[in-house]
């Protein structure tokens, strides 16, 4: 009954009329005891519902209903999801409006996933182009924006859907989950579907929920990893399912996806010489479906295929595998097709290393643009490198997309290499830092014990700058700058943030000799001169105290009494030889 209740609403379910009327009786009573009515009961049975009349606990409407913003049809047993009302023509669409009015598609299965879509990769391309939050979108991207609305606000997508996904009775019938994921260059999706099969091996499949993801704006993610991504999201999704249906025994679970590569990654049981983006989400996907399987599925048959790509809702509701998966579900096991024989992982991986070496470009030699020796401020250096590579741009006449943020990323990231490149590092010292190449960036970063933390890559394996390179020493004087002039140690913690530097106490320690304002501070107005010696009267040994003595004063103080303000002040008598003191008393 707990799981059952959200704030002040009860949402119950029965096999039969029998338990239903147990429940409703147990449920008013209950809440009878903690002086709640519990009303306006509604069900998809018409004796439930006159039993509901004839205790005044009847909802006003017994044929429709709303379950926390879904509409429930009772007569017909089907649900279905709101739509907005399509805005004027002549609306001003800004990126403020086009998110508010994309936010306000209510569908909390996914089962209409597909449509909306498109969508979000409208909102993301506005993202790319820098546009402002209340800047008023071109006409070109307006005509986009309308045509896509246009297809999500048809009539088709309020249409109904049946409720019943498991059949109510399922003696001797076992349940299985299958989960099917995919992705492509814009999004990526998981799809789910509850199964009932029969003894003789036959089954029911029906659609259970769905989520789809846009691909990352900061980062260029290839397909495979796109494709891991989608089965991360189809393991959250399962495991969600199965905690949100404890009273089933959801045990039977089958992960399909099309990507034998993303497929050899998971089944892989040595993780240990996989990339740190792939290990970290094989992982997690391990520990959330730890009893799943993983499959292969030809890319025809995979209903998700559509939820990572876009569709209309006309598409959606024609669509012969999102609402019941492909044919193959509904038939036994024995007469699927078999798995194909996948290559070895460690095979993969090393085949993929070998083609990574043979076109590497960090052995190609790179011309500098940038002479770093000209330069002593590292922000002036980035400013000129990015302005050389707009330059390059435009000789080459493509149009530049890229914001503020990715050009500084872009530069400093060619000034790393050109740092690289002129020192490289031995092989002694790669061996050493278990340094390796960056497939995107062609930078060599160095591999710590760090892996297993969740923190950005720059810390997890930070990149490597030779100690030579005059690159280095503005880049030290720019952290030190960024971290207000702080001493060596603060400054080498700060860089190992996101660079790796050999020998880097005694690196930062001889660049911050060059750092002006540190100087200036440290600098001494003027050379104190030589302590002289003691005097006489202070190295022979006296006769009796205070035979030689030193005054001072200390005063005046001010004290307050009940007639007015006062002030007192004292003589101190200094022994020279032994330096005892004497106070005298106030004056």
């Amino acid at each position: 009954m707990i799981r059952d209740i959200y704030v002040d609403n009860f949402f119950g379910h029965a096999n039969s009329i029998e338990e239903g009327i147990r429940q409703f009786h147990g449920v008013r009573e209950f809440f009878t005891k903690a002086n709640f009515n519990l009303r306006e009961f509604v069900s998809n049975n018409p004796i439930l519902n006159e039993l509901f009349l004839s205790h005044n606990a009847a909802a006003s409407d017994l044929t429709h209903a709303k379950i926390l913003g879904v509409h429930w049809n009772t007569s017909t047993d089907s649900y279905s999801l709101p739509t907005m009302k399509l805005p004027s023509d002549d609306t001003q669409w800004t990126k403020r409006l086009t998110l508010r009015h994309l936010n306000g598609f209510y569908d909390p299965y996914g089962m209409k996933g597909p449509v909306i879509l498109p969508l979000k990769i409208f909102f993301q391309q506005l993202w790319k182009l820098g546009v402002g939050w209340d800047t008023r979108l071109n006409k070109e991207c307006t005509q986009r924006w309308k045509s896509l609305l246009s297809g999500i606000h048809m009539p088709s997508l309020s249409s109904s859907i049946p409720r019943l996904a498991i059949p109510l009775s399922i003696d001797g019938c076992t349940l299985e989950l299958h989960i099917y994921v995919d992705a492509s260059q814009c999004a990526y999706s998981a799809v789910a579907y509850i199964v009932c099969r029969q003894p003789d091996g036959y089954g029911s499949s029906s659609l259970l929920a769905s989520k789809s993801r846009v691909a990352p704006v900061n980062c260029t993610v290839n397909i495979p990893r796109m494709e891991l991504l989608a089965n991360l999201l189809g393991a959250i999704l399962g495991n969600h399912i199965v905690k949100e249906l404890p009273s089933f025994d959801l045990n039977d679970i089958t992960m399909w996806t099309d990507s034998t590569i993303s497929l050899c990654w998971i089944t892989n049981e040595s993780k240990r010489d996989q990339p740190v983006f792939v290990r970290n989400r094989t992982t997690k996907i391990n520990s959330l479906l730890p009893t799943a399987k993983f499959k292969h599925i030809d890319g025809k048959l995979n209903p998700a295929d559509v939820a990572s790509r876009g569709c209309t809702s006309d598409e959606l509701n024609s669509h012969p595998l999102w609402w019941h998966g492909p044919p193959f579900l509904s038939q036994p096991q024995s007469t699927w097709n078999p798995q194909p024989e996948l290559q070895s992982p460690s095979l993969k991986e090393t085949t993929m290393a070998i083609n990574s070496i043979s076109v590497d470009p960090i052995h190609e030699p790179i011309v500098p643009i940038i002479e770093a020796n000209r330069f002593h401020s590292w922000t002036k250096m980035v400013n000129t490198t990015i302005i050389v590579l707009k330059f390059i741009q435009r000789l080459k006449k493509i149009p530049t997309t890229l914001s503020r943020v990715s050009l500084h990323r872009r530069a400093e990231q060619l000034l790393f290499r050109m740092s690289q490149t002129e020192f490289p590092p031995t092989p002694h010292l790669i061996q050493q830092l278990r340094m390796y190449q960056c497939p995107t960036t062609s930078l060599w970063r160095c591999r710590g014990r760090l892996e297993n933390a969740e923190i950005p890559i720059e810390s997890k394996c930070p990149i490597y700058l030779p100690r030579e390179s005059a690159i280095t020493r503005l880049f030290i004087l720019y952290i030190h700058h960024s971290i207000n002039h702080f001493g060596q140690s603060h400054t080498l913690t700060e860089l190992r943030q996101r660079v790796w530097i050999p020998k880097g106490i005694t690196t930062v320690k001889s660049s911050l000799r060059h750092c002006m304002q540190c100087k200036r501070a440290r600098a001494k107005p003027f050379a104190l001169p030589e302590y002289p010696d003691l005097p006489t009267i202070r190295t022979v040994q006296p006769d009796h105290p205070y035979s030689a003595i030193g005054l001072d004063l200390a005063g005046p103080i001010q004290y307050r009494t009940d007639d007015n303000s006062k002030a007192k002040c004292w003589i101190l008598v200094i022994c020279t030889s032994a330096q005892p003191i004497w106070i005298s008393s106030p004056i």
